[in-house]
């Protein structure tokens, strides 16, 4: 199974795509995850936890690993320019004296509040086994819940960005070093 979700995630079909994005030559694998049933997530950004130097320029790659379809819980991306990041300023957000977790949560709650307010458009996509959704890391998106809820949509998660970004977070500019395993000319994965 590690062999073919590897094989899956570093395809020439998925590198060709990224290419298409952004036209870079390598990429870093930072995160794989495994969803067994949609999350129902609210709007929210994944520069929080994984981004680049400067900010918006890695991706998030969702795949299915099965047909999906409108009851699945499938994600919603709304359309965002590539590098805008909406800051806790913007927000009307102070960040002093809270916590990362706390910050975190007030702008996934100033977000969806701005989002609904403003009346954003959102996309998403019935999704067929092999199909792959592409986002940057400071766009909003979320999950919408499955019916029946939890009901099994078996996808993946990766994060990841062009080798030749520095790697940060939304607070942390640049973030630590960690150390890559070069898989190939295309792909290195983080190792942790």
């Amino acid at each position: 199974m590690h062999d073919t979700l590897r094989a899956l995630i570093t395809s020439a079909p998925i590198y060709e795509s990224l290419r298409q994005l952004d036209d870079e030559e390598h990429y870093t694998i930072h995160q794989t995850l495994i969803f067994i049933s949609s999350q129902a997530t609210q709007p929210h950004l994944d520069s929080w936890s994984m981004d680049t130097v400067p900010h918006g320029f890695a991706h998030t790659l969702w795949i299915p690993l099965e047909d999906m379809d409108y009851l699945a819980g499938v994600p919603g991306v709304i359309p965002w320019p590539v590098g805008k990041l909406l800051t806790e300023a913007e927000l009307g957000l102070a960040t002093a004296d809270f916590s990362f977790r706390a910050r975190h949560d007030r702008h996934y709650e100033a977000l969806t509040k701005k989002l609904l307010a403003e009346g954003a458009e959102m996309y998403t996509s019935f999704m067929r086994r092999g199909d792959f959704l592409a986002w940057a890391s400071t766009t909003p998106h979320f999950s919408f819940p499955s019916n029946p809820f939890p009901r099994r949509r078996l996808s993946l998660q990766i994060l990841i960005r062009p080798t030749r970004y520095e790697w940060g977070t939304f607070v942390d500019q640049p973030g630590p070093p960690e150390p890559a395993e070069r898989m190939s000319d295309r792909f290195d994965f983080i190792v942790r």
